[in-house]
Formats: structure tokens, C-alpha cells, sequence
């Protein structure tokens, strides 16, 4: 708690970071760690690491609100750029979900990679810690 102001940007590498500190110290009291709460995005960064893709920053989301902007703020052709970039990614993306969509375009013209190449071969070895994660619905 009480980690970073609401105001600041707080990515899913951050929290990664702080919580396998907090996961650390935890073990090394003789406890067990119990994360509870969070999004799949920052529970996934932490068991299997982080994709490596660039950090987003102001400059970057300015760049990609300039590119949406000259596709009029429609959905389709700024998907159709992306599609031009990571065709893979683009048709793994939900109708309107602006968020992905301005991100995936972000990581591909801050490194001229796709979005999908960041995308890690996971497996049980790459995790340091034994999960076991429930979901309540």
C-alpha cells in the first residue's frame, strides 16, 4: 500500500518488482505469500516476467494519439495501421478496445518489432515460484 501516488505511472514491471520483493520477504520469514485482487496483466508479469517490450511514456502515447487523431478517431483504420504492423495482434484485439490498440502501436513504431514478438514461450521453469492461483466468479 502506499506505493506510488495515483498520479504517477505505475506499470505492470513495477509492480512486478515490487511485489517479488514483497513475495521474497515474505518466504524468508517463513511465510507464505497470498496476492489477492490485481489484474491478469500484473499477476502473468509476475509469474513469468516481464515481455521486454518498450516502457510507455508521454512522448511515445502523444506520438500514437497523433496517429489515431489522423485516422479520425475511427476504429477501423487505425486497426488497419496496426494490422499493417502486427497482423496477428490486430485480429486478437476486441472491437474498440483503444487501450491495446494505441499500446500495440506505441511498442511497434517505439521498436519496429510486433507486439507478438514480445510475446514469451512460457513454461512452468520460467516461473520462480509455485503458483497456485484461484479465481472466484
Amino acid at each position: 500500500l502506499n506505493v506510488s501516488f495515483v498520479s504517477d505511472a505505475f506499470t505492470a514491471g513495477d509492480y512486478c518488482n515490487l511485489a517479488a520483493r514483497a513475495v521474497e520477504e515474505t518466504i524468508s520469514r517463513g511465510h507464505t505469500p497470498l496476492l489477492v485482487g490485481g489484474t491478469g496483466l500484473y499477476i502473468r508479469t509476475l509469474m513469468q516476467g516481464p515481455t521486454g517490450a518498450p516502457p510507455s511514456t508521454a512522448e511515445s502515447r502523444a506520438l500514437v494519439d497523433a496517429l489515431v487523431e489522423q485516422d479520425s478517431h475511427n476504429w477501423e483504420a487505425s486497426l488497419a495501421r496496426l494490422s499493417a504492423l502486427d497482423p496477428h495482434y490486430a485480429t486478437s484485439l476486441f472491437p474498440n478496445d483503444w487501450y491495446r490498440l494505441k499500446r500495440a502501436l506505441e511498442i511497434c513504431t517505439l521498436s519496429g518489432r510486433t507486439v507478438t514478438s514480445y510475446k514469451k514461450d512460457y513454461s512452468s521453469e520460467s516461473c520462480p515460484y509455485d503458483f497456485k492461483c484461484l479465481f472466484l466468479s
